[in-house]
């Protein structure tokens, strides 16, 4: 199986802009791996912010929707914030662009 790397950001409620960004990597096949690896990425992170707090992270339609789907960080009874989760497409080699390379 190919691993895709890719980037989870952390999104506060009626926010435009992120306020955390992970990278991380998942198994290209079977889907639900995106959904759980990004939902596990978040919960590390928010743990020891909120150490006391009850810490819900709903995965949401993050499988279903793809690359527009989210999930919802939940602490205590309230949303706090959502997430989504991206892959990062491969670089383009300099040369490819500039037609193949400086003559």
């Amino acid at each position: 199986m190919s691993k895709v790397k890719g980037r989870v950001s952390v999104y506060p409620m009626k926010k435009l802009l992120p306020s955390a960004v992970i990278d991380v990597e998942w198994q290209r096949y079977p889907k639900s791996d995106r959904p759980k690896v990004a939902a596990e990425a978040v919960l590390r992170m928010m743990r020891p912010v909120y150490p006391t707090a009850k810490v819900v992270v709903d995965k949401g339609n993050l499988r279903d929707l793809g690359e527009g789907g989210r999930g919802l960080l939940n602490v205590n009874g309230r949303d706090l914030a959502y997430f989504t989760a991206v892959e990062i497409p491969a670089p383009v080699p300099l040369a490819s662009l500039l037609d193949g390379g400086l003559r």
